[in-house]
């Protein structure tokens, strides 16, 4: 199995993001919204995760 930092899991997540907005993201289109919804969650899930690991620098790093 592979590991990944958490700034590296960031990324990728990032990039999953940017591609999904690039290519499905139609909000205006019928159909569309299953990728919109994909899209919303990952982006939660990254603010999340990313929100986690600026308060793991502040708390364990002085």
């Amino acid at each position: 199995m592979i590991e990944f930092t958490k700034e590296e899991y960031l990324a990728v997540l990032k990039s999953e993001i940017e591609t999904l907005k690039m290519y499905y993201y139609k909000p205006n289109e019928s159909g569309t919204g299953h990728y919109n919804t994909a899209i919303n969650v990952l982006e939660e899930r990254y603010k999340t995760l990313q929100d986690s690991l600026i308060t793991q620098r502040l708390f364990c790093h002085p």
